[in-house]
Order: C-alpha cells, then sequence, then structure tokens
C-alpha cells in the first residue's frame, strides 16, 4: 500500500509539475500573443501612417508641380519683358542717335545761316560802299 500510495503521490506530483508546465506555457504563449496582437496593431498603426504618408507626398508632389509649372510661366513672362526691355533700349538708343544727328543737323544749320547773314551783310555793306563810290567816282568825273 504505502507503493500505492506514494505511485499516486508521484502522479499527484507529476500531475501538479505537468499542471505548472500547462499554466506556464499557457501564460507565456497568452504573453506571446498580446506581444504579437501589439505588434500586429503597431504595424497596421505604421501601414496607415505610411499610407497617410503616401497621400501626403502625393498632394505635395502636386502642389510641387504647381510650383514649378508656376515658375516657368513666370520665367516666360520674365523672359518675354526682358525682350520688350531690350526692345525699348534699342528703341531708345535708336531714338537718341537721332535726337543727337538732328541736333548736329540744327547746328550745322544754324551755323550757315549765321554765315550767310553775315556773308549778306558783308555782300551789303560792301555794295553801299560800291555804290557810294560809284557816286563818288560819278561826281568826280561829271
Amino acid at each position: 500500500m504505502p507503493d500505492a500510495w506514494l505511485h499516486s503521490v508521484r502522479l499527484n506530483a507529476s500531475i501538479e509539475i505537468a499542471g505548472i508546465e500547462y499554466l506556464k506555457n499557457e501564460k507565456d504563449r497568452e504573453n506571446k500573443d498580446l506581444v504579437d496582437n501589439s505588434i500586429m496593431a503597431t504595424n497596421k498603426s505604421l501601414q496607415d501612417t505610411n499610407l497617410a504618408m503616401v497621400k501626403n507626398f502625393e498632394e505635395q508632389a502636386k502642389i510641387n508641380q504647381g510650383i514649378i509649372d508656376n515658375s516657368v510661366r513666370q520665367t516666360d513672362i520674365l523672359s518675354g519683358q526682358a525682350d520688350i526691355l531690350k526692345k525699348q533700349t534699342w528703341i531708345f538708343f535708336a531714338t537718341a542717335v537721332f535726337a543727337l544727328l538732328a541736333c548736329i543737323i540744327a547746328g550745322i544749320s544754324l551755323g550757315v545761316e549765321i554765315r550767310k547773314d553775315q556773308s549778306e551783310k558783308q555782300l551789303q555793306q560792301q555794295t553801299k560802299e560800291l555804290q557810294l563810290l560809284k557816286k563818288q567816282d560819278k561826281t568826280i568825273r561829271d
């Protein structure tokens, strides 16, 4: 009987150790499941965050493309304005040269007119002197 009792104690002890091991394994499995669920939730959250970031990046890419398009248009406008300014500068230069030539021609004309007036005055003076001499000569001859 003692062997039977010892055998039953061993059996109970064995069940107890197996039960403790089972509970420990069960607890480890539950902990592992909790960790796995936490990791899966974190992964899901990261995936959602990444998807949101992708959407934001796509929107930012559209905004950036709009900025690029506007910059290209602005560059075209500025290029056109530069061409206009070059033409205006050329027109201003041509006008300035024309005005300078007109001033030179006017100066030359003024100089010619002054000389002409002087020549006319001289001619008139000489004509008067000649007439006076003719009168004097006529007076002397008479």
